[in-house]
């Protein structure tokens, strides 16, 4: 049931008589996880003891994984997460290529339990991830349990769970990555505005690579909400899904090189693939160790995360720097990626017209001048950043995925509103 599909940019939101959300009300809007016309991928026979080499091999599309971190306090993120990734790809089917690692908790627990049997029977890995940094801080320790995924070599898309897909970005990273060979990952940022606004069909062919993938495929980027567009990177017009022309010359390319200078929001990473399946790539795995190496110290795990990962990548640590700090490096496509760690790691910034929080999305609209269709929409930059105000911005954007009763008359929900 399309029950909260938007109908663009300038609609006024569905009526809410309350944004706060009480718990049976969470309960109640996030059962909901749509419906499986085409059997999923069983579960691996290892089920919960499976390693996370076998979770991967198991789960994988093409040598990619879609992965997101989540707790008990979570868990209804990450069901948004999970339905709005199945939209993109087409709604109905299930999901492929998904692997959700839950934090501080067991396998035995009644929470655990609930929430695993409903993802994994729309076709989603889950999988525990405990360790005694995750105990004491989740937001940093989840880190920690990155590492096992890159050393498997796959193409990893890692995102927060309170991120909602609105376009599949796999034929554009991949377009991105024949743009920029010498990339280990990009990133997402806290820009608010772009910076040249470079085109990727421009990269792709200044890196003399083949044009951008169709998008056909497992993961193939089909329509979805007022977003949704072809997945057309490097050729061909892209279009609003209901046929006006956002413009001729398709996505955007990675930020210049100042962009590396702001504020990496590490609530959206992409991992470039290893140089051959169960090979990882050198420089995802040094970001990662370096992660794990700064939070390990200095207080840093107790801190929120994205300071401290930000500072130790492009810079050092309390008492020393690197030999080299963050520098440009240069391509086919001119000094526009980032030198991290001193020169061990290439990184490149996403565009934030496309790549959007609350604010660059909703308010600023950064893609609207540019005539793109963001990808994804990140809950943060808001007026305050609890778990309500979240889940409150993301209705009204109409990407949160509530019961049919929500927007109904049949009353419910803790005041809904009324409405189509």
């Amino acid at each position: 049931p399309r029950h909260s599909r938007p109908v663009g940019p300038a609609a006024v939101p569905l009526p809410l008589k309350a944004h706060a959300i009480s718990a049976a009300t969470k309960m109640d809007s996030t059962r909901y996880v749509g419906r499986v016309d085409v059997p999923p991928l069983a579960p691996p026979v290892c089920g919960d003891g499976c390693s996370v080499a076998q979770l991967v091999a198991h789960y994988s599309v093409a040598n990619t994984i879609i992965a997101t971190f989540t707790n008990e306090r979570q868990m209804h993120f990450t069901d948004n997460w999970v339905a709005a990734w199945r939209e993109v790809n087409g709604g109905a089917g299930p999901a492929a290529g998904l692997l959700v690692a839950c934090m501080n908790v067991q396998p035995g627990q009644r929470a655990y339990a609930a929430f695993a049997g409903r993802l994994r029977a729309q076709g989603v890995g889950v999988y525990t991830a405990n360790s005694d940094e995750v105990r004491r801080q989740p937001q940093g320790g989840r880190w920690f349990h990155v590492l096992p995924l890159l050393r498997t070599g796959v193409r990893l898309l890692l995102s927060d769970s309170d991120a909602v897909w609105l376009r599949d970005p796999l034929p554009y990273l991949r377009a991105l990555e024949a743009a920029h060979p010498r990339m280990d990952f990009a990133v997402s940022s806290d820009a608010q505005t772009g910076t040249d606004s470079r085109r990727l069909g421009a990269a792709v062919s200044a890196a003399g690579g083949a044009s951008a993938p169709s998008g056909r495929g497992a993961h193939s980027g089909r329509r979805r909400r007022r977003h949704a567009v072809r997945p057309a990177v490097a050729e061909g017009a892209a279009t609003d899904g209901g046929g006006g022309d956002l413009g001729d010359l398709g996505d955007l390319d990675v930020e210049e090189f100042g962009a590396c200078w702001g504020s990496m929001n590490i609530g959206v990473l992409a991992f470039a693939p290893g140089p051959e399946p169960g090979v990882g790539r050198l420089g995802a795995m040094r970001l990662m160790e370096e992660a794990m190496a700064h939070l390990s110290e200095e207080g840093n795990l107790g801190r929120v995360d994205q300071g401290p990962l930000n500072y130790r990548w492009k810079h050092g640590a309390k008492g020393w720097r690197w030999a080299r700090q963050l520098h440009a490096v240069r391509d086919a496509s001119g000094p526009r990626l980032c030198g991290l760690v001193n020169g061990s790691v290439v990184g490149g910034v996403l565009p934030s017209a496309q790549f959007c929080n609350t604010l660059t999305h909703g308010v600023l609209q950064l893609w609207r001048p540019l005539h793109v269709a963001p990808f994804v929409l990140h809950a943060t930059w808001m007026r305050q950043q609890g778990e309500h105000f979240k889940v409150a911005r993301l209705r009204e954007a109409r990407v949160w995925h509530d019961p049919p009763f929500w927007y109904g008359h049949g009353g419910g929900g803790g005041g809904g509103g009324g409405g189509g």
